[in-house]
C-alpha cells in the first residue's frame, strides 16, 4: 500500500516534512517509495506543492498522477520551467507516471474504488469518491452547489451516503 493524495497544493510541503507522514516512510527515504495523486484540476493552488516536495527529487521513487484532464504531464511541466523554478522538469519526470482516467470510469487501487464527477469550475474540475467497501470519502473542491453533483438516481447525488465529505464550495449560488 502507498499513500494517496487528492491534489498537490501547499499542504503537500508540510506532508513532505512531517515525520508521521507516509512520505517520510523509509521506502521513500531510500528511493523505493510510491505515492498516488488524484488531481481535481490543475489550477496553481492545487499543484503548487509539487516543486517543494523533496521526495520527488529522490531517484527511484515513483509518483503516480491520476486525472480526467488530458495532458497532465504538460500541465505539471509548467511548474518546472526555468522562469518559475530552478530545477528542470527532466530531473523529476522520470519518477512521474501519468494515468488518464476516462470520463465516467473508475480506478481500482487495492481495496479502493475511486470514481469521479465533473464539478462546476472554470477550466473543469472533478470530485473524487473513494470507497473501500466499508467507508466512503468524497473530496469535492472549488465547486458550486448549484449543480449539486446529480447522479441521475432520484434522491441521490455524488455526495450521498458518504461517511466523510470534504467540500469547498467557495462560490455563491
Amino acid at each position: 500500500p502507498f499513500p494517496i493524495f487528492v491534489d498537490a497544493g501547499t499542504g503537500l510541503t508540510t506532508a513532505g516534512s512531517d515525520r508521521t507522514s507516509a512520505l517520510a516512510h523509509e521506502d521513500v527515504r531510500d528511493g523505493k517509495g510510491k505515492a498516488a495523486f488524484f488531481l481535481t484540476h490543475t489550477h496553481w493552488d492545487h499543484i503548487i506543492g509539487l516543486p517543494t516536495l523533496g521526495q520527488i527529487f529522490r531517484e527511484g521513487n515513483e509518483f503516480h498522477f491520476y486525472g480526467v484532464h488530458k495532458d497532465l504531464s504538460k500541465r505539471l511541466a509548467v511548474l518546472f520551467q526555468e522562469e518559475y523554478f530552478p530545477v528542470p522538469y527532466r530531473v523529476v519526470e522520470k519518477g512521474f507516471r501519468f494515468h488518464q482516467i476516462p470520463l465516467n470510469s473508475s480506478v481500482r487501487l487495492g481495496k479502493l474504488n475511486i470514481t469521479h464527477f465533473p464539478q462546476n469550475h472554470p477550466g473543469g474540475s472533478f470530485a473524487y469518491r473513494i470507497d473501500d467497501g466499508k467507508k466512503t470519502l468524497v473530496f469535492a473542491t472549488d465547486t458550486s452547489l448549484k449543480s449539486a453533483a446529480r447522479s441521475g438516481i432520484p434522491g441521490q447525488n455524488f455526495y450521498s451516503n458518504a461517511d466523510v465529505l470534504i467540500l469547498d464550495a467557495q462560490f455563491s449560488p
